[in-house]
């Protein structure tokens, strides 16, 4: 009877001891937690992925995935053959402006690293946000000229797919 509380109060303790290690573990902190971040940053764990450590990579990977969301578009508009001028023109003015985008856009970043003044990065700050407004000026303006093309069904395939709302991705509502 002794053995049996013996093993049953050693068996006991592992459990506690599991319990504990495994709480303390979900518990821990990370030293990115203990970082500081000002107001209007993420913290580190609201981030999302990071940017690969290659720019070239990931300026390659983003125009392949831009492409493909392009090619995927034409193929739902079917458009006609006097539409696809226009079409093209659409294309190559978006890709255009989102190349010329990324390459400001990763000057600015770099800029942005190398200062050690706030005043610096928070005019920097001010500069990217300034023309990623002028950007959405002319996103639209390259839109506006190629959705006066469409007809009314391919504008609501166009609305559906080009931009769609958050968590409406690949919800096809025009078929």
């Amino acid at each position: 009877m002794a053995r049996k509380q013996i093993a049953r109060t050693t068996l006991t303790s592992l459990l506690v001891s599991g319990l504990v290690a495994t709480a303390m573990t979900s518990w821990a902190r990370s030293p990115m937690d203990e970082m500081p971040h000002g107001p209007g940053m993420m913290a580190p764990k609201e981030m999302g992925p990071r940017m690969p450590a290659d720019p070239e990579a990931w300026k390659e990977q983003m125009a392949e995935r831009q492409a493909a969301k392009l090619d995927r578009l034409e193929v739902l508009l079917q458009l006609t053959e006097a539409q696809k001028p226009a079409w093209q023109a659409f294309r190559n003015e978006w890709q255009a402006l989102h190349e010329k985008r990324f390459e400001a856009h990763r000057a600015k970043q770099d800029a942005f690293q190398e200062t050690d003044k706030v005043l610096e990065r928070l005019k920097l700050r001010e500069t990217m946000l300034q023309e990623m407004i002028e950007d959405a000026r002319k996103e639209r303006q390259i839109v506006e000229s190629f959705y006066d093309q469409l007809t009314d069904a391919q504008k609501r395939i166009f609305d559906q797919e080009f931009m769609p709302k958050r968590g409406e991705h690949r919800k096809p509502k025009h078929r």
